[in-house]
């Protein structure tokens, strides 16, 4: 009876011994660390075998859920491939040196979770002016996943603009327009993807006009740079005679000269901004300058 009562009481001490062992060698921070994203298809690995040391050869390895082996995914591999069984859970290895003496430690905890969807790929393609029509491309993304499509105008949604196809008005003139694809499905994060901006060129609404006495030796000036659609661009001017330039001629006003006796003038004004097309608009012609 005394024989029973000391191998329990031996068997108890070294269980509490290697408890005790196992509880110092956390405290110690000497556990194996593993990474990874934990999504469903990557691969956790060991980048830390902690106070542990030696060669991957020198250990065996099993994957634990919950921190236990029963159940578990019932993998030895160094490294683990997350599996959709693998689910919900969270996921460590239990890392055991080959020889008898060694320390059994485990790592840290990495949950395992869907895969996340594939953003689609999205270009443009069209006449990015005010009454032409842009074309959306959709490709690649999650199979089975919902598609969602939005026109974007300086980055801000367009409403009801959906579709694949659209037709630029304009209020875009002089901005940029985009598209943006997003993939969705139940239980899972959406993924957008926008494809690069086309510039839509300035819109001019109404033609620059003129005012002042067609003479020699009187001045023309703009009345008006005409109406434009055209947010941050710069404006320019340059004076006409019979349609071609006139030397040095670029203010908003001209004093008319001898060589613009019984020719038509008119002012051309154009608008920039970087990154955007040039557009310009010329005025009505003068009458006949006397």
């Amino acid at each position: 009876m005394k024989k029973i009562v000391l191998t329990v009481v031996a068997v108890l001490l070294i269980s509490v011994g290697l408890s005790t062992s196992m509880r110092m060698a956390d405290a110690a921070g000497g556990d194996p660390v593993i990474s990874g994203t934990g999504r469903v298809g990557e691969t956790l690995t060991i980048t830390s075998y902690g106070s542990l040391g030696g060669a991957p050869s020198d250990f065996t390895y099993t994957w634990l859920w919950e921190g236990e082996e029963v159940p578990g995914p019932k993998d030895y591999d160094v490294t683990h491939t997350v599996t959709t069984a693998d689910l919900g859970r969270e996921l460590s290895v239990l890392v055991k040196p080959k020889r008898i003496d060694g320390d059994r430690l485990a790592s840290n905890r990495i949950r395992a979770t869907d895969a996340a969807l594939a953003a689609p790929a999205v270009a443009v393609t069209g006449s990015p002016r005010v009454g032409g029509t842009l074309s959306a491309t959709i490709s690649g993304g999650t199979p089975g996943a919902a598609l969602a499509i939005q026109w974007l105008r300086d980055g801000a949604a367009i409403p009801g603009a959906t579709g694949t196809a659209y037709r630029v008005v304009k209020a875009d003139g002089g901005r940029a327009v985009s598209v943006r694809a997003t993939s969705s499905q139940p239980g899972k994060a959406s993924v957008s993807r926008d494809a690069d901006v086309r510039r839509v060129a300035a819109f001019n609404v109404s033609r620059p006009r003129l005012k002042g006495a067609p003479r020699v030796g009187r001045t023309l000036k703009v009345r008006s740079r005409g109406a434009w659609l055209a947010p941050g661009h710069a404006y320019s001017y340059q004076w006409m005679r019979n349609g071609s330039k006139i030397s040095r001629a670029t203010k908003t006003s001209y004093k008319l000269t001898a060589k613009d006796r019984r020719k038509r003038i008119t002012v051309v004004v154009r608008v920039r901004k970087s990154g955007f097309p040039t557009v310009s608009a010329g005025s009505a012609r003068s009458a006949k300058i006397h």
